[in-house]
């Protein structure tokens, strides 16, 4: 009995110790961690995942704020002045942030889905169904010059592309803190595996609804759209920020009645006075989308949360 005892003691001592050797090894990785700042939700959820155990990236658009509306504040600029990694999207995407990039000191540090490899682009959609910008209808489906003129900047929303931009931050962060080389590398198994299985998921819940149509509040689902096989028959504004004409407005009403577009979606960011409207006078359904998960808690969940509540808010409407 007394021998049982010892060995009992023996036991919870090791085990203490292996844990307070693992509490120390994790706070001295997080005493080195790079100092992150990410742009918006999706993709610093994918940053907070890679960072597991690491260390925390800072998150610059909160709340249900929208990129195309957010203003850049002082202590915004204070982040990215200390930050050793810089991630956000682009110009189009980060209007916000555009101008003081272009002038900013820290551009070699600054990262985009949009520049790495496996990544895959698709052009901006032209044409009535996407209210072209009348100004750019000679340049539409060019991809000459600066990417920021062709390029649909919302990468985010194809799993195989946040997959990608996995691939390309393990290394990233290797090459910035190669002490924790080993932890980005369990960290980046560990999302791709449960990015591929969200993958998997999303196909089987949403093949039923390949072939139903409906209308988008602004063209920000393509992404989404064509990985998933979905048939979206137009948005009503290509910029969010700037409210649609009245020329648009009877543009899109006579869509969604020629189309039978079951749903008309708009985004928790914007007022939603013109899609009840539209479905007042056309008899659509009206659902909700959100494509930077606005009303997530930002963290490692909130991109596998917000791609669900993309899939199930259509199954709810369509």
């Amino acid at each position: 009995m007394t021998k049982n005892r010892t060995w009992s003691y023996r036991l919870i001592v090791l085990g203490m110790a292996a844990c307070i050797t693992q509490s120390a090894a994790i706070g001295a990785a997080r005493a080195t961690a790079p100092r992150v700042v990410v742009t918006i939700k999706p993709l610093h959820s994918l940053v907070a995942g890679m960072m597991r155990d690491v260390g925390t990236p800072e998150l610059i658009v909160r709340g249900l704020l929208s990129p195309h509306l957010y203003a850049l504040r002082p202590s915004d600029i204070g982040m990215m002045e200390n930050a050793d990694l810089v991630i956000w999207v682009g110009a189009t995407m980060e209007t916000f942030l555009h101008r003081h990039m272009v002038h900013s000191h820290y551009d070699r540090n600054v990262i985009s889905p949009l520049e790495m490899r496996g990544v895959t682009l698709l052009a901006k959609r032209r044409g009535t169904k996407w209210e072209p910008d009348y100004d750019e209808v000679g340049q539409a489906g060019s991809r000459s010059g600066d990417m920021n003129t062709w390029v649909d900047a919302h990468v985010w929303l194809d799993p195989r592309n946040a997959r990608a931009f996995v691939d390309g931050l393990e290394g990233i962060l290797a090459r910035h803190d190669p002490d924790n080389g080993q932890l980005y590398a369990r960290n980046g198994k560990r999302l791709r595996a449960r990015l591929a299985k969200l993958e998997s998921e999303l196909e089987a819940r949403l093949k039923s609804h390949r072939w139903d149509v409906y209308l988008v509040f602004h063209d920000a689902y393509q992404y989404f759209e064509r990985r998933f096989g979905l048939h979206p028959v137009g948005s009503i504004t290509v910029h969010p920020e700037n409210p649609p004409s009245a020329r648009r407005i009877v543009e899109v009403r006579e869509l969604v009645v020629e189309r039978g577009a079951a749903c008309v979606f708009s985004e928790p960011q914007f007022k939603s006075g013109i899609v009840k409207r539209l479905i007042h006078e056309t008899g659509a359904r009206h659902g909700m989308l959100d494509p930077i998960g606005a009303d997530l808690t930002p963290g490692p969940d909130l991109y596998f949360d917000m791609l669900r509540n993309l899939a199930q808010s259509l199954l709810d409407c369509l």
